[in-house]
């Protein structure tokens, strides 16, 4: 194996690691649309929704 392919491997593995102790590198937080927040209000999926 490659000297390359076992730092991607170890820095994957650390990367695992470190989500798993909640140490997040960043945190990515999207805001919803009106209507996405209308439809998770009264839980109809996307299709139902739109029927509407």
């Amino acid at each position: 194996m490659s000297s390359e392919m076992q730092k991607f491997q170890q820095d994957l593995l650390e990367s695992v690691r470190q989500m798993k102790r909640g140490e997040a590198a960043r945190e990515t937080k999207v805001k919803l649309s009106a209507a996405a927040e209308a439809r998770a209000q009264v839980g109809l999926s996307q299709q139902d929704f739109a029927s509407l």
